[in-house]
């Protein structure tokens, strides 16, 4: 946040950041001004704290990120586990940037590591794969004439020797970062005893929490210490890196500073993340009453599918017309707590299950809100899709969740600040209020998230920095 700050110093000016050229003296001594403004932003903002700023105007983003062309370029994008390369690994990450380069004129594959022995491969031709071997020799890679590389990353050490031997082959890197790195010193010490604290659960005893709570900080901050070095390693042996919300970054460089890599802050960026275009958002007056809920249910510590449960019957319950859509795949316990709903409730809580990227995005196309329940995670791609889909969002007040305190912070949803049951019924409650006063403006909304979480303009954003 502190770089589109900094930009709209330059702006003043009447000079892009990052382009140089000529200027009448009348405008130097605004220019000089603009550059000292720029310096003492960057140079005073060191902390998490730094990122809570609304999300920067369309303007802003492409001063920063110029998405013109003069060619094609060659950029392919890594996975680093073994996928099969069905049509939900070309919804998302890795695949789906593929998709969008190639859409925009690029010669665009996915590397990946081969399948173990004996395992069917019906690959696509735009999917290479590759022994772990190869992947870590740099001529293999200099073989390929790939100009850029972006990596789908997470910060494990065994990876950063692919993207050191792609470097090495010629190509330009893109470490592109889901920022799920918690505990010290990624976050300061007092967030990690909270998101600590918040890896219990909502129903457990006071003192068993406490307990439990305890001897996971002590396990945290050993592995959170050891697992935050190898990530800083990471993006420190790509050219650039990349990540998907503005607490992200500034966590990212409050930890390389720490390890003593001011040097690299330059090359850690703020991009956003690809999702899946959404061709047409329904404007408010074609919005349902609805509020949806998408996870993978079986993360039960992360995605609390009991808090679920109990915030969607007394949310209905205290309705008359709002419906609630649980999206993902469904526990027994679930399935058993909807059978034993009563009737009035039933019909309008529906447990729709695992569904196809499209039709997520239908349901999300249709609604008001989507609810977060997660306590923490890196990157809850549901959030950023519903965004773009001009959904509002309601969930947990925490940089835990960070596209859900962005999107808090620029107005499109209702934090929970006390997480207990009420509470969330209460922020939702309100939300639904905020959208039958007709203060929501879902289309504005959704044009204005996609600037950052789109596929297309995603792969117009990477071209531009590293070819």
């Amino acid at each position: 946040m502190t770089e589109l700050k900094s930009i709209r110093a330059f702006a003043a000016a009447g000079l892009p950041a990052g382009k140089t050229g000529t200027f009448n003296p009348a405008r130097r001594k605004t220019l000089k001004n603009a550059c000292r403004a720029a310096s003492k932003i960057t140079c005073s903002t060191r902390n998490e704290h730094d990122a809570k700023a609304i999300l920067p105007e369309p303007r802003s983003v492409k001063k920063q990120f110029p998405i013109s062309f003069l060619r094609a370029v060659k950029i392919y994008t890594c996975a680093f586990f073994p996928f099969s390369a069905d049509e939900p690994f070309f919804a998302r990450d890795s695949g789906l940037l593929c998709m969008a380069l190639r859409a925009l004129g690029h010669d665009s594959k996915v590397i990946m590591p081969k399948f173990p022995e004996g395992q069917e491969n019906n690959d696509p031709e735009s999917v290479i794969r590759a022994s772990m071997g190869e992947l870590r020799d740099p001529q293999w890679w200099r073989s390929l004439g790939v100009e850029s590389v972006a990596f789908i990353c997470w910060g494990f050490k065994e990876h950063t020797p692919i993207i050191s031997a792609a470097r090495e082959g010629g190509a330009k890197t893109c470490a592109i970062l889901d920022s799920n790195c918690n505990g010290f010193p990624y976050f300061d010490f007092f967030s990690t005893i909270r998101s600590t604290w918040r890896k219990g659960f909502l129903s457990e005893f006071l003192p068993r929490r406490t307990i439990g709570t305890a001897a996971r900080m002590v396990v945290f901050f050993i592995r959170g210490l050891f697992s935050n070095y190898h990530a800083y390693v990471q993006v420190r042996t790509a050219d650039v890196s990349a990540y998907n919300s503005p607490s992200a970054l500034a966590r990212s460089k409050r930890r390389a500073r720490i390890f003593g890599g001011r040097d690299i802050l330059p090359r850690m960026l703020l991009m956003g993340y690809p999702i899946p275009d959404v061709p047409h958002p329904l404007p408010l007056e074609q919005r349902k009453q609805k509020v949806v809920a998408v996870a993978r249910w079986d993360a039960v510590r992360t995605k609390r599918p009991d808090l679920l449960m109990q915030v969607a019957e007394r949310l209905v319950g205290r309705t008359n017309t709002v419906a609630f859509e649980i999206i993902g795949n469904l526990s027994d316990k679930m399935r058993i707590w909807h059978d034993r709903l009563p009737a009035k409730l039933k019909s309008r809580i529906v447990l729709a299950g695992v569904q196809p990227s499209k039709k997520v995005t239908e349901a999300l196309g249709e609604s008001m809100i989507l609810y977060c329940t997660s306590a923490f995670e890196g990157m809850p791609l549901p959030v950023a899709e519903a965004l773009c889909c001009g959904c509002t969002v309601v969930g947990l007040s925490t940089d835990d969740v960070p596209e859900l305190a962005w999107a808090f912070h620029d107005g499109d949803g209702t934090p929970v600040h006390n997480d207990s049951i009420e509470e969330h019924v209460v922020a939702l409650l309100g939300e639904i209020e905020m959208w039958q006063m007709g203060k929501r403006k879902p289309l504005e909304s959704a044009k204005k998230w996609s600037l950052w979480f789109s596929a297309n303009s995603y792969a117009k954003r990477l071209v531009s920095r590293v070819s």
